[in-house]
Formats: C-alpha cells, structure tokens, sequence
C-alpha cells in the first residue's frame, strides 16, 4: 500500500508516470504479472481473478503454418520468444479467448526465432517486439494491428469487432 498523494510520494509518481489510481497488479504463478485496468468494482475485479485462475489449454491454438492463412478464414497471431515475460504473462489469455472463439477466428503463435521461415514471417510482418498481436487472413487487405488490454476480455472485444 502505497498513499500517492502524501509529500514526496506525489512527485515520485508523477516523476515514473504513474497518474491513475488506484492501480491494481494481479500476479498468478507462472504467467506473471498484469496490470489490472478494468473497472475497478467487486464484480469486474473478480472476473479478471476467476479467469486467470481457470486452467487452459493450448489446443485451440496452432502451430506456425503459412497455409493457414487465407482470405476464408481471420486468424489472429501471436508474435513471441521464449524469453519474453510479457509473452509467457500473456499465454493463458491468449489460450482462453482461442477457446471461446473457436469457429469463428483461428489462433496461431509463432516464436520469430525458431526457424528462417519463421524469422522471414516475422520479419515480413514488421515484428520488431514482443508480444506482438496481429489479425491476418479472413478477407482483410492488411494485418490488423492488436494493441489493447492483453486479456482474455480485452482478446474477445476485439475480435467480435
């Protein structure tokens, strides 16, 4: 606990930029730490808690392949590295919403480093960090480019868009 507004403590957060209070960090072992920015009620907070603490499963989401994306289909791609820790923060969420948007948008990742052609791909794509989130395929002329809340939530909003 952390009182913001009192002396100095203002001018360090200001300092860090860290304006919005109160700012709530959810950490479940092995996939990290997020930062909680949803309505900050019982509820919505509770929501958050209970779907980082459902088991998954990665079975909803495929391996690279090229061939998978065509103009039938939309298929959203996760960029990442092994290393990354905001990639393996992420991981649950991203098997989630590939669970609950089976059928209407494949999920596929792709480790840049793994291969050349998966080097070709990222590079093609312009990945230059990690995470990086793209909707591709399903009659869209270009990548959309996905840059919201990493949550199952903010992963399904987008996508039913």
């Amino acid at each position: 606990k952390c009182d913001a507004g009192a002396g100095e403590n203002a001018k360090q957060m200001e300092a860090k930029g860290l304006e919005v209070f109160p700012m709530i960090f959810v950490s479940v072992e092995g996939q990290g730490m997020d930062r909680y920015t949803r309505a900050v009620d019982a509820s919505s907070l509770s929501s958050f808690i209970q779907t980082k603490l459902q088991p998954s499963t990665d079975e909803d989401v495929f391996p690279y392949s090229e061939e998978l994306i065509t103009a039938d289909y939309p298929v959203f791609v996760k960029f990442f590295e092994t290393w990354c820790s905001r990639c393996l923060a992420m991981k649950k969420a991203f098997e989630s919403a590939a669970s609950r948007m089976v059928g209407r948008v494949m999920f596929m990742e792709i480790e840049c480093s793994s291969s050349d052609e998966a080097g070709a791909f990222c590079m093609k794509h312009g990945v230059d960090g990690y995470p990086s989130l793209l909707l591709l395929g399903g009659g869209f002329k270009t990548p959309v480019p996905y840059g919201g809340d990493r949550s199952v939530e903010g992963f399904v909003e987008f996508l039913e868009q």
